[in-house]
């Protein structure tokens, strides 16, 4: 078992924080934020016209305005069925993320974690621009274009991807900070991801996608608030000793950013008793 105050008040500190972050997994709001709904008409003029992409479009459109559990439960009944049509054509972007968080939000785990997949997998390529751009050491602009922003003129993901691809041809350095922007929805893709493997209590895939979502937005309160504690909930030592150490750092990082977050004074109390543990090398050592 653990010995000293220090572990005692980690362990009680974890069984606070991962209720409260799973709890936007459970709430039955599905996707209604008013900046969201403000974009849904140049969303749709992004859907292909055919049958099969008119029904998902009222679909979703129907579903980011839900906020009763018994409502969400005939659109995800509704989306069902839709399903081997939904096999066979991958919809925008942002229509597959609002259908993840329709089925996070109802407790459908493994059907969120798919669809979050189709949606990082669409995003490969533009993905793999952004971290080849990031590995030469393109230096990169302090902002970018408000045309590489899916939330700005560019309407969608696809079409602020197409504007950083183009850059790259004039400018290497724009182009980075237009994927950044452009990627956004990708990197909520994956924390919402990571975020579902936790409720499955997946806490090493958990880990691997919120690093990976750290890549692309690492100022996010919320990303470096999971980083640590996922890492201080599984086994650090089978991740190495550093992990206590980049844990640490981000839940710095985090209280410097959001120093009223949610659970700011539950961090701010907790990491004098980790910084101590780190130092007498505690996390090197398995628990008993």
């Amino acid at each position: 078992m653990w010995h000293g105050d220090g572990k005692r008040t980690l362990l009680a500190l974890i069984p606070v924080l991962v209720p409260v972050l799973l709890s936007g997994c459970e709430a039955p709001e599905v996707i209604p934020r008013e900046d969201d709904r403000s974009s849904w008409a140049e969303q749709e003029k992004n859907i292909p016209e055919h049958e099969g992409d008119r029904r998902l479009s009222g679909l979703v459109s129907r579903a980011s305005r839900v906020h009763v559990d018994g409502d969400v439960a005939a659109l995800i009944e509704e989306a069902d069925a839709m399903r081997d049509a939904l096999e066979k054509r991958q919809p925008p972007v942002a229509i597959a993320i609002k259908l993840a968080r329709m089925y996070e939000s109802a407790g459908r785990y493994p059907d969120a974690i798919d669809w979050y997949r189709r949606v990082i997998d669409v995003a490969r390529p533009a993905l793999d621009a952004f971290d080849e751009l990031r590995d030469a050491g393109v230096d990169e602009p302090a902002d970018a274009p408000d045309s590489c922003r899916p939330s700005g003129p560019a309407g969608s993901f696809e079409a602020a991807s197409v504007r950083a691809m183009a850059l790259e041809e004039e400018d290497r350095a724009l182009a980075f900070a237009c994927y950044r922007a452009a990627l956004a929805p990708i990197a909520e893709a994956k924390r919402r991801r990571g975020e579902s493997w936790l409720a499955l209590d997946g806490y090493f895939l958990a880990l691997r996608h919120i690093e990976r979502a750290l890549v692309i937005t690492p100022d996010e309160p919320e990303l470096l608030l999971l980083l640590g504690v996922i890492s201080f909930e599984i086994e650090p030592w089978l991740l190495g000793p550093h992990r206590a150490v980049t844990a640490k750092e981000a839940w710095r990082r985090y209280l410097a950013l959001a120093p009223d977050g949610p659970i700011a004074r539950q961090i701010r109390e907790a990491l004098p008793h980790i910084e101590l543990l780190i130092e007498h090398g505690q996390f090197d050592q398995p628990r008993h």
